[in-house]
């Protein structure tokens, strides 16, 4: 059991994490009036917080048409840009499990519908991973859905919004460059 998923960049580009060719589309309107909210509600959370442009976004649904429901596989956000990863969750109540490398033991996140998770911090992503389970067989089948946004922080060479998409670089393109800036 998998669970369906649309990723949006900047750009309209594959993201620069995907190791194959995944459904991509340009950042939509709705999706960035969210995170602009999702952002404003971090910052008031968290004074300073300097992860507040949307870099990347996934819409995951997970489904009782799906082998128990379906899951989110364990992954961390490795990208050392995205200081702010944040999940907002629509529908059925599903489990975030939350763990650290290499440590037993998970921190288990309840995620009802219209919840916010932040996974906040510049190592949060490289020291711990996230997942969401299959549900057990004999529990009540529904549909979750779930809005992954990725923040970094602004930079002077990208708009914070997007207005004119052809004047951005593609988040390939600004991958390599972040890397050569941090070396």
């Amino acid at each position: 059991g998998n669970a369906m998923e649309m990723n949006f960049t900047r750009d309209g580009s594959v993201p620069a994490y995907a190791n194959v060719n995944q459904p991509t589309e340009t950042l939509p309107t709705h999706i960035l009036d969210i995170s602009d909210q999702v952002s404003s509600s971090i910052s008031s959370a968290m004074p300073g917080n300097i992860y507040t442009v949307l870099d990347t976004c996934a819409e995951i649904q997970l489904s009782k048409s799906m082998p128990n429901g379906g899951c989110l596989r364990q992954q961390s956000e490795y990208a050392s840009q995205w200081g702010c990863v944040s999940m907002l969750s629509f529908g059925q109540t599903r489990w975030m499990r939350v763990s650290k490398n290499d440590a037993q033991g998970t921190i288990n996140v309840s995620m009802p519908d219209n919840t916010l998770l932040v996974m906040y911090g510049s190592t949060f992503q490289e020291h711990y991973n996230h997942q969401i389970d299959e549900l057990p067989k004999a529990h009540p089948m529904g549909t979750h859905h779930l809005l992954k946004m990725r923040f970094r922080r602004p930079y002077s060479n990208t708009n914070t919004r997007i207005s004119n998409t052809s004047s951005l670089p593609s988040s390939r393109a600004w991958l390599k460059t972040a890397k050569k800036a941090s070396n």
